[in-house]
């Protein structure tokens, strides 16, 4: 008798938790990222080469649930983050959280695109820091450069 209660009461469960799990339609960190089309790599001036004020960004997903964002600044310095999380916040808006493969250190990001142009309104670390607000360094005010398309 207690068996089948358990029993029972498993199947209560599954058929009141199912359909909660079922109802989770948000794309994936691969689907986000290519369902705003940011997947590719992005510049200024992508005819120029890479540099302090040209860097070359890429973005990739390799799974579902991992991705990567590499930055070429140029003179051999580089960036690399892995993108673990990615929400469609609307059709011009992307949030990426990012783990910096270096030294660990987690970003949130906020990207916006505007006419094919895909740009940084919001940086945030995980310890609350905010690198980037409003599209403009925190650091001096100026804006992020907005980078187009290169592939």
């Amino acid at each position: 008798m207690r068996k089948l209660i358990a029993v029972g009461l498993l199947i209560a469960g599954l058929a009141v938790a199912g359909p909660a799990v079922a109802a989770d339609t948000s794309p994936s960190l691969k689907q986000a990222m290519t369902q705003f089309g940011l997947i590719g790599e992005w510049a200024a001036h992508c005819s120029l080469p890479p540099s302090g004020n040209n860097a070359h960004t890429h973005w990739s997903a390799n799974s579902d649930t991992a991705g990567e964002l590499f930055t070429d600044f140029g003179g051999g310095q580089t960036m690399s983050y892995a993108a673990t999380a990615a929400e469609l916040l609307g059709a011009d808006q992307i949030r990426i959280d990012l783990l910096d493969n270096q030294d660990k250190s987690q970003l949130e990001l906020i990207i916006t695109k505007q006419d094919g142009r895909v740009r940084t309104l919001s940086s945030v670390q995980s310890n609350g820091r905010v690198l980037i607000k409003n599209g403009k360094f925190t650091s001096d005010g100026t804006d992020t450069i907005a980078q187009e398309r290169c592939n």
